[in-house]
């Protein structure tokens, strides 16, 4: 990657040798040294006039820094890797859940014998109904589980989601393409 930086012209070939002087002494990441650079420059510029007062200045120093901070905090993310047991524990869990719920949603006869016993429930197991209270359409109203089926698909789905933020610049197939998109976005700087 530093040599595609070097010919496009980002990197001098003296910049180029520091970078394997670091990289033969130390393999962490050197995300902070072309910002230190640019603080370097932004100072010469100062001292030459090219930028107007020290507040402009400072302004400019803050941003290379507020990008260091965000660099460094990317990295501390990506540095902190998700057990491999929550994982299991969260791909598993709402799955079970629904079984073991929609296992025990009652059948037709046994809301039946419920009513036979004081008590009649929905198919969708969240509505028990009373009639000794004598209330109007005090009945079985839905024989499909709507809304445990409607909670299983907004589960899964957040769960989806969730699996994919774990490591959005991951390896796989359906993760972005980091390469593809530095190196247009430099391609288009430097046209």
């Amino acid at each position: 990657m530093t040599s595609a930086l070097e010919t496009i012209g980002l990197l001098t070939e003296q910049e180029l040798m520091i970078f394997e002087i670091l990289n033969a002494k130390n393999t962490n990441s050197k995300y902070w040294l072309p910002l230190l650079w640019a603080s370097a420059i932004v100072t010469k510029a100062r001292k030459q006039g090219r930028i107007r007062d020290d507040f402009a200045q400072k302004t400019i120093m803050d941003e290379i820094n507020n990008f260091r901070k965000n660099c460094l905090l990317l990295l501390a993310y990506d540095s902190i890797s998700v057990p491999l047991v929550y994982m299991q524990v969260r791909d598993m869990t709402p799955p079970a859940y629904h079984q073991v719920y929609l296992a025990r949603l009652p059948e037709p006869n046994a809301c039946a014998l419920h009513a036979h016993q004081g008590t009649r429930c929905s198919h969708t197991h969240r509505q028990f109904l009373d009639p000794s209270r004598g209330l109007k359409g005090n009945s079985v109203d839905m024989y499909v589980p709507t809304f445990t089926i409607l909670q299983f698909f907004f589960y899964m789905g957040w769960l989806k989601v969730a699996e994919s933020l774990i490591n959005p610049f991951g390896e796989d197939d359906d993760d972005f393409d980091t390469n593809y998109l530095v190196d247009r976005n430099v391609q288009r700087d430097c046209e």
